[in-house]
């Protein structure tokens, strides 16, 4: 069974309070300066912001496959590039309380705490290694 572990809900809400933030000062700018090209690049801004960092949360950043015992990890911030482990590669991992990070192979990944079904994922981690 594949299961995916995404961003939590909540971390779209500072995206999308950011981006009113950067409507609004566009607007206050195209007040103080009517002119067409300050409105098209405050808009331009203000919908590339929210594109991007939409598609950084919408993204899993951590698949694990426990049919076979693997772990793919997303190396990328904004493409979707998985490097594929075996979960007994795991050297190690810490959880505090606003990062989360992974050892594998010499290579530590780190990602925010707020991920959907955390516990789910260090249970999972939790009893391969001990299993192993």
């Amino acid at each position: 069974m594949i299961k995916h572990f995404r961003y939590s809900k909540l971390s779209y809400l500072k995206v999308i309070f950011i981006t009113i933030i950067l409507y609004v000062c566009g607007s206050i700018l195209y007040n103080f300066f009517p002119n067409v090209i300050i409105a098209i690049l405050s808009l331009i801004i203000t919908f590339l912001y929210f594109g991007i960092m939409i598609r950084k949360y919408r993204k899993s950043p951590i698949i694990i496959d426990t049919k076979n015992k693997k772990i793919f990890i997303n190396t990328k911030a904004y493409n979707e590039e998985y490097n594929e482990y075996s979960i007994k590669e795991i050297e190690s991992f810490s959880f505090k309380k606003k990062k989360f990070k992974i050892v594998v192979k010499s290579n530590i990944y780190e990602f925010h705490t707020k991920i959907e079904n955390i516990e789910e994922l260090l249970n999972l981690i939790q009893g391969d290694e001990n299993e192993g």
